[in-house]
């Protein structure tokens, strides 16, 4: 009896949770969680360049709302332009390649019909952009005149 009493007051003072081995998080419960990481990180990023923007589309100045439960026509929901797109690399996380627009403009930019130009193309940190018809942005690249 005297030696069982010993055991236990040996095993109380070692906090064996600190040894186990767990088995790790499942692939599926791993995709999901950096899923929901991205989906969060790239609200931010619109909610920075919305604020950024101050609620307006850079383009033609129109009030615009973030969230589309709080529109009252899609006309009003901000539209995020990913400047440059992410199948050429660019950042959806990032604030500084988001431009906010309505969805006039965002529909002019996604058809070529305007070329988004960040006018301090290093920093982007103040969001001027400048909207250049495709057609002369063709002409002065093809001259040798554009970035």
């Amino acid at each position: 009896m005297f030696r069982t009493s010993k055991k236990k007051s040996r095993r109380s003072l070692i906090d064996w949770s600190l040894f186990a081995i767990g088995k790790g998080e499942s692939r599926d419960a791993k995709v999901a969680r950096e899923e929901r990481e991205f989906s969060k990180a790239r609200e931010i990023a619109r909610c920075v360049a919305y604020k950024r923007a101050g609620g307006c589309c850079q383009r033609c100045g129109t009030r615009l709302v973030l969230q589309p439960s709080k529109a009252r026509h899609e006309f009003e929901i901000a539209h995020a332009h990913e400047e440059p797109p992410r199948s050429k690399g660019g950042d959806p996380t990032n604030p500084r390649d988001i431009v906010i627009l309505c969805f006039k403009c965002h529909d002019q930019v996604t058809t070529k019909k305007l070329a988004v130009v960040f006018v301090d193309p290093v920093l982007k940190a103040d969001g001027r952009v400048e909207f250049v018809p495709k057609e002369s942005r063709w002409r002065e690249q093809s001259a040798g005149l554009g970035t």
